[in-house]
């Protein structure tokens, strides 16, 4: 299973990558962000994803 780390994952970018690669590869996601202009709504759909 591959791993990733995304920075900036709350951004629009970044929360439609992570969308990508949990449906389409079943990879492992980690997310960091800041939220100085992410924002938590934008991963809402993932929050009980237990990867």
């Amino acid at each position: 299973m591959a791993k990733y780390f995304i920075a900036g994952g709350a951004g629009f970018i970044g929360s439609h990558l992570t969308t990508e690669l949990l449906l389409n590869s079943k990879a492992e996601v980690v997310v960091y962000d800041n939220f100085t202009s992410g924002r938590a709504w934008h991963l809402e759909e993932h929050k009980d994803n237990p990867l």
